[in-house]
Order: C-alpha cells, then structure tokens, then sequence
C-alpha cells in the first residue's frame, strides 16, 4: 500500500489534501458546535448580486459545464486519466444517492418552511430542491475531479486553484440555500476519500500501469496523419 500511495505523495500533495481535510473539520465543527446552521444564515442575510453570479456559476462547475470538458481532455489528453476519473465520479454519484434516498433529509427549504424566526432570501433565478439534502452531490463531484487532478498535475498553480473551485463549488451550495453546512462537509469529505480510493484500487492494475505510458486519442489521430499516404503510380 505504502509504495503505492508514495508517488502521490509529494510535498504539495500533502500540503493540499492536509488542507482539504482540515476544510472539511472545519465545516463539521461549525456544523457540530451550532444549532442552528450559522454559515447558511450568514449567506441568507448577505446577498449581493456579484456573489450571486459566481456562486451560480461555481456550482455549475460540478455540472456538465465542469465535468464533460475535463472529460474531454483526458480522452484527447491521456485514457488512464479518463479512466480513473469516470470510474471516481460514477462511484461518489452513486454512493452519494444512496445515502440521500436511505437519509432523506429536507433541504433548506422544506426545513424553514414552517420557522417563522427564518425567512430564506432565495437567490433570483435558482431552482431551489426541497429534499435529499444529505450530503452534496455538486460538492462530491467537485472534490473527486480535484483530488483526480490533484494526483496527476504537477503544477502548483493548477493544484492550488482546483483545490479553491472546489471550495467554490461547495460553498456555492449553501450560498444557494440547496444545502447546509454538514452536507457540505460530509460531500466533500466523500469526494476526497473515493478519488484517493479509485487511483490507489486501480494502480493495482498491470494493464493500467501500461496503459499509464499511452497518451490519448489526440496522440493517435496526429499519428495517423503522419503516416506516408502511398498512391498508385
């Protein structure tokens, strides 16, 4: 097991996943500490139309306009790297809906409903759920394609900014009245858990590790352009 995770584990890895799970404590002690949910009523009261636009776009980075792209570019770039993160977001999607449909916690929403000491100021323009709130499947997926990334990339700009649109993208969900503090947390505490998972499981592979030296379908079709035409004479 050591020699597997080994070469993930570089100096900014570290750094980065130490900061993602201390994010992720954070969130739960907030959480844990408040009756009521301290970090969703601050939002509730501090609208602004600016953090309306980019909370509303961070969380359609966990949407098709975030995931199919970075699909996209493993299939051009490199079919281990498609792999391992379709395998990784498919595995959190499904585990995330089982927990929600044996749970089956309100979501923000339904449960102010009937509080009169709460009144939701819901952002303008946004399909707000009411159920099936525990945990965040935007903040899972986002946490997967990062800690994915995370593992393959070795510029630290890309690791740094990965990790804060992951960030985004689940506090856009509380910021969005679609989900508190705790399903944040546990999302994205899920996320980070089933990539690591996912890479160490399939490094176990002979023929991923062969097929870790193959570049993508870029790689194949600039080969298959290069190759001498032959023509009758």
């Amino acid at each position: 097991m050591k020699k597997l995770i080994a070469p993930y584990l570089t100096k900014e890895n570290i750094i980065i996943l130490s900061l993602s799970f201390l994010y992720t404590f954070i969130l739960i002690i907030l959480w844990v500490v408040n009756t009521d949910d301290k970090m969703l009523l601050y939002f509730n009261d501090n609208r602004h139309n600016v953090l309306n636009h980019i909370f509303i776009i961070s969380t359609k980075l966990a949407e098709t306009l975030g995931i199919l792209p970075l699909l996209l570019f493993f299939l051009f770039y490199k079919y281990s790297r498609l792999i391992t993160t379709s395998v990784a977001l498919i595995t959190a999607t499904l585990l995330i809906s089982l927990i929600k449909n044996l749970i089956r916690l309100p979501r923000p929403k339904a449960f102010y409903e009937n509080i009169d000491t709460v009144q939701l100021n819901f952002v303008p323009g946004v399909d707000v759920h009411r159920s099936l709130s525990f945990p965040s499947g935007h903040t899972a997926a986002a946490f997967t394609m990062f800690v994915i990334i995370l593992l393959y990339t070795k510029n630290k700009c890309i690791k740094i900014s990965v990790f804060l649109l992951a960030v985004a993208v689940s506090l856009s969900r509380v910021y969005l009245s679609q989900h508190f503090t705790r399903d944040i947390a546990f999302g994205a505490l899920l996320g980070i858990v089933v990539a690591l998972f996912v890479q160490v499981y399939f490094d176990n592979f002979q023929w991923y590790k062969e097929l870790q030296n193959k570049k993508g379908l870029l790689s194949s079709i600039i080969k298959w352009k290069s190759k001498p035409k032959y023509t009758d004479i």
